[in-house]
C-alpha cells in the first residue's frame, strides 16, 4: 500500500459538466483557492489570526490537443456562465471537485501547437 501513494500519477482527465477533455501530461495546473490566511501579535503576546474572505478563489488550468471535438466541446462549455469541473486521475479517481464560473479569456488556442488551454475560476477546490 505504501508503493501506492509514492507513486507518480502522469495522466489526467478532465469532466466539464459532461464533457472529457484527455489532459497533456505536464500541463495541469491548479489552485486549492483556499482564503488567505494572516497572524499578527498583539502588545500583549497574544496572536490574533485573520481570514481575507475574498482571495478564496480555486483555479484549474490545462491543455487539451486541438482537435475538432474538443474545440466544439470547449465552446459549449464557454458558453455556459457555471460549469463544474472534476479532475479524475489515471485509475478514474476524482481528485479534485469545483464549481466555477467560465473565465471570459477561458480559451487560447495554438495552431501550431496543435493545442487548446483551458482555464476556470470558481470555488475552493474540494
Amino acid at each position: 500500500m505504501g508503493q501506492d501513494l509514492q507513486k507518480a500519477i502522469s495522466k489526467f482527465l478532465v469532466r466539464v459538466d459532461e464533457f472529457d477533455f484527455p489532459v497533456i501530461p505536464k500541463t495541469l495546473v491548479f489552485k486549492s483557492g483556499k482564503n488567505e490566511r494572516t497572524v499578527e501579535k498583539m502588545d500583549n503576546d497574544q496572536l490574533i489570526s485573520s481570514e481575507d474572505n475574498t482571495t478564496g478563489v480555486g483555479m484549474i488550468k490545462f491543455d487539451v490537443k486541438l482537435t475538432a471535438e474538443s474545440l466544439r466541446n470547449a465552446e459549449i462549455v464557454e458558453s455556459r456562465s457555471q460549469v463544474t469541473v472534476k479532475i479524475f486521475t489515471e485509475d478514474g479517481t476524482v481528485d479534485k471537485v469545483m464549481r466555477s464560473g467560465v473565465s471570459i479569456n477561458n480559451t487560447e488556442r495554438s495552431v501550431s501547437d496543435s493545442k487548446l488551454t483551458l482555464e476556470f475560476q470558481g470555488t475552493e477546490l474540494e
